[in-house]
Order: structure tokens, then C-alpha cells, then sequence
């Protein structure tokens, strides 16, 4: 190689460095999960999308505390950022009624919801923990 070929490169290398000093790359982990789940004349529709979970459809209107267009925020003081949260949090709570705090229509709101309505949707109870055995004597 001459030493104008050497230049040439050289020259071309420093140009590709100096292009790409001011260029960032940023990379974007989009999650995106949904639930539908029907039975029985009942559905329900829900969506998670980089942390924002919505409900889709629910129907009939009232019966899983949640409304079509809700955005679900946290069930109690445990924050809902993916289905699983929302699922989890309503099975593990052990009440028959959560306040799940909801966006809808602009306004935050706590509202109510039955935990039985959503006996099908939710992942199925741990079991329990063995019992200790009495101390022996």
C-alpha cells in the first residue's frame, strides 16, 4: 500500500469518527402483554403497554369493577405497572373487595372492586405452607 493509499484510509477513518462522534443510539425495551379472558358470557380485555395497564373490553358493564378505557394504576398501595401486577395484587389480597385506584375520564379514582368477579381471570392461589410439626418430647 502507498503511502497515498495509507492517507486515503486514514483520512476516511477519521472522517466516520468524527461523523459519528455526535450520534447517540438509543435502544427501546417496549413491553407489551394483554389478558383476554371470556367464560361463561363474561369477557374481559386488558392491555399493558410500557408500564400503562387498560382495560379493553369488560362485559357485562360493572361486573369486574373496571371500565372499558381505564387506566389501572395500583390495587391498594401495590403500584400496576404489567397485568401481572393487577392480577397478583387482586389474588393475593385475601378481602372480597380491593380499592384499585383508576384513571378514567381524566380524574383519578378509587373504586371497589370484587375480588370474586375475577375468580377465572387470576392466577390460582399459592399453596399453603405446611404446618410445623409439634416439638417432640
Amino acid at each position: 500500500m502507498g503511502l497515498r493509499s495509507a492517507s486515503a484510509v486514514l483520512v476516511s477513518l477519521l472522517l466516520a469518527s468524527a461523523a459519528s462522534a455526535g450520534t447517540t443510539t438509543t435502544t427501546t425495551r417496549t413491553e407489551t402483554s394483554r389478558l383476554d379472558w371470556r367464560e361463561q358470557g363474561l369477557h374481559l380485555a386488558i392491555e399493558a403497554s410500557q408500564g400503562v395497564v387498560f382495560v379493553r373490553h369488560a362485559e357485562p358493564a360493572g361486573h369486574f369493577g373496571l371500565r372499558v378505557g381505564d387506566r389501572v394504576l395500583q390495587v391498594g398501595t401495590q403500584p400496576v405497572r404489567r397485568i401481572d401486577d393487577l392480577t397478583t395484587a387482586l389474588a393475593r389480597s385475601g378481602r372480597p373487595s380491593v380499592a384499585v385506584t383508576v384513571l378514567r375520564d381524566g380524574r383519578r379514582l378509587s373504586v371497589p372492586v370484587a375480588t370474586a368477579a375475577w375468580h377465572g381471570v387470576l392466577p390460582p392461589a399459592p399453596p399453603a405452607a405446611p404446618a410445623r410439626p409439634a416439638p417432640q418430647r
